[in-house]
């Protein structure tokens, strides 16, 4: 097995326990912080994070690749063995504030049947209303959960708030567009009859109908939620750019133009190469 690069352990939001508590959760969360929602949600989140930071600095300690690998291996549980603590706490009181926090915390870490699910439906009936809904669309772009459709469409046609429902239309459009991609690699192996159990779920998907709405969707955003705060500037402009991409490189496509410095600094444009095989490397350090 090859050793799993510190970038990609240094992405996952890692925890680490020696062995799960036999407490029942109620029990242990109340013990430690208290009998409110909030304060055994606050409990929890520490847990969590003492967790990360624990599992960090025995991974900075090992000097090996071997030695990261087999602490990864013997150490490194899912945070999915902290999902089903987050949703019993949502389902203690499920009206309070902090029940949606913790769902909110379920929709970024977990990305599986059925947590998932459970979670998605648990905000629909108890927190519809809530604007906080919208920081947790997010997370929901890269789920192929079925419930996730569900939810985005809800939230877009019936929720009160301007920044969830274009959230959830922002978000929307990726989870088509990813939906598309994975339907159209299934029915590729499957021409090559390799049959994957993962790829049933994309059997009546139509990739071509997906990438129409998300198209249409993305026109939305600029239309109607551009001016609400993205990471790249607002909502328009993060539509705008996934509007070029999907029109003008996709595969088949003709290669937008580059203009640059070759290694002697000689000035170059790719329209220079029309009619070569052209490899082109891009790269960056952040």
């Amino acid at each position: 097995m090859n050793p799993i690069p510190r970038s990609v352990l240094a992405a996952l939001a890692a925890v680490f326990a020696a062995a799960v508590s036999p407490w029942p959760v109620s029990a242990q969360e109340s013990a430690a912080a208290g009998e409110t929602p909030a304060g055994r949600l606050a409990a929890l989140e520490a847990e969590y994070e003492k967790a990360q930071k624990d599992f960090g600095a025995l991974y900075e300690k090992a000097k090996t690749d071997e030695e990261r690998q087999a602490l990864f291996e013997k150490h490194y549980p899912s945070p999915a063995a902290y999902v089903p603590r987050f949703i019993a706490l949502a389902k203690e009181a499920p009206q309070d504030e902090a029940a949606a926090k913790a769902l909110g915390w379920v929709l970024r870490y977990c990305r599986e049947e059925p947590e998932l699910t459970e979670a998605l439906d648990l905000l629909l009936e108890h927190h519809a209303e809530r604007e906080a809904l919208a920081a947790m669309c997010a997370p929901l772009r890269y789920s192929d959960v079925p419930r996730v459709e569900t939810f985005l469409r809800t939230l877009l046609v019936e929720s009160p708030s301007e920044e969830v429902r274009g959230q959830a239309c922002y978000c929307l459009a990726h989870f088509l567009q990813r939906r598309a991609r994975f339907a159209e690699s299934a029915k590729k192996l499957e021409e090559r009859a390799i049959r994957l159990p993962e790829n049933a779920k994309y059997a009546g998907v139509d990739p071509a109908a997906d990438r129409a709405e998300a198209e249409r969707l993305l026109e939305r955003v600029v239309a109607e939620f551009g001016a609400l705060a993205h990471y790249r500037g607002d909502l328009a402009a993060a539509a705008k750019g996934d509007l070029f991409e999907m029109r003008e490189l996709a595969v088949g496509k003709p290669a937008p133009e580059i203009e640059g410095e070759d290694i002697d600094g000689v000035p170059f444009k790719l329209s220079d190469y029309r009619g070569k095989v052209i490899f082109l490397d891009f790269w960056g350090n952040w």
